[in-house]
């Protein structure tokens, strides 16, 4: 949980600033974004106990939702 935690603030602060960012760039780092927070809900949602024995991933389906929401301008 302490992990989590650390990610979903610097996740917070990354989206804090995104905006900043170049146009050129801010698309590919609104997708990447949104699949880290989904990959941190997932693993948040995950028993560590299932953690330590096999992978958790974002599935592709939903990376490819992810990255169409970015491309629209959109975070999801």
């Amino acid at each position: 949980d302490r992990i989590l935690d650390d990610i979903d603030r610097d996740l917070a602060a990354a989206a804090a600033v995104a905006a900043e960012l170049p146009t050129s760039s801010r698309r590919a780092v609104h997708a990447a974004h949104a699949t880290f927070t989904e990959l941190a809900a997932r693993l948040r949602d995950t028993p560590a106990e299932e953690i330590v024995r096999q992978r958790v991933r974002v599935p592709g389906a939903v990376k490819l939702r992810l990255a169409a929401g970015a491309l629209r301008g959109g975070r999801s």
